[in-house]
């Protein structure tokens, strides 16, 4: 779906409104040259693709396994539903193939019937419910590319062959999370379980679900990360605190979707890295006696 058609739909003026022009004149300015003119990199730096997560995920997974000597890197979404997430994802990943030259596997977990039964109230049954969000499955996979691919069924029953077949050839960089419930969230989290080689060494992660008044640490997705980080010395989930800053626009409510999955057990983590030892510069220290 193109910008000017998602125009139609309200919540998409009321982010215009809040997000953008809140922001700089300057740089909205800016960021209407780079629409006409800049490079792809460019307009994923100035939130100019649809769905900027997918876009700055997908982006900094690549960028970071070129800096490991990859060829390339797999993606996975939780919860695919209709597909449009998965198909905007093939499509952001074609793009960043060809200005980095890392090749996506890109995988998209989904019961294609809906949201299952809730356990409790830790699934939000007051926000949720029984078969929500159902795939027509047949229809989505002739719009798939061949490096993407729909894993069917309970996501419990489908983590350990998939961990069984992920290679430190193509280790998991970015992965979409959007299950709703905690029970879903806390199964998809269990991907991280795997050998530290088949990921990299900082994986970038997207949870949906957690924006709306109800959630909160005791429910949903966030108590699903505090859980997985409870049972993990190692591997911690969390959001970088200074990504905003780092943003031309810092408004914008998907950077506090982003957290990232430190693997501290991997091999790039215990390593001391090449090169000659660094100096400091001190211009205090300039022309004394």
């Amino acid at each position: 779906m193109s910008f000017l058609k998602k125009l139609k739909y309200g919540y998409i003026w009321r982010r215009i409104f809040t997000e953008r022009l809140t922001e700089p004149l300057h740089l909205n300015l800016l960021a209407g040259f780079v629409l006409l003119f800049g490079s792809y990199r460019a307009k994923i730096a100035f939130d100019l693709i649809l769905r900027p997560q997918h876009a700055f995920g997908l982006l900094k997974a690549a960028d970071r396994a070129s800096r490991l000597g990859l060829k390339a890197v797999s993606v996975i979404e939780f919860g695919v539903a209709a597909g449009a997430g998965l198909m905007n994802i093939q499509r952001i990943a074609g793009r960043i193939m060809k200005i980095t030259g890392i090749r996506f596997d890109i995988y998209g977990f989904d019961n294609l019937t809906g949201m299952p039964p809730h356990r409790d109230y830790r699934d939000h049954p007051d926000l949720y419910r029984e078969g929500d969000f159902p795939m027509n499955y047949d229809l989505l996979r002739k719009k798939l590319h061949p490096n993407v691919r729909v894993i069917r069924g309970n996501i419990k029953d489908r983590i350990k062959t998939f961990l069984e077949q992920l290679s430190p050839e193509a280790p998991v960089g970015f992965v979409s999370v959007d299950v709703d419930y905690y029970s879903s969230t806390a199964d998809a989290l269990t991907v991280f379980d795997g050998d530290p080689a088949n990921y990299l060494d900082l994986v970038y992660l997207y949870f949906d679900d957690i924006h709306e008044e109800e959630h909160n640490h005791r429910c949903g997705e966030l108590l699903a990360v505090d859980e997985f980080n409870g049972r993990h010395d190692r591997r911690i989930i969390e959001p970088h605190v200074f990504l905003a800053s780092r943003r031309v626009f810092k408004q914008a409510a998907w950077l506090k979707h982003i957290y990232f999955l430190h693997v501290l057990d991997h091999k790039h983590r215990n390593e001391t890295h090449d090169g000659d030892c660094r100096t400091l510069d001190n211009p205090y220290l300039r022309n004394t006696k």
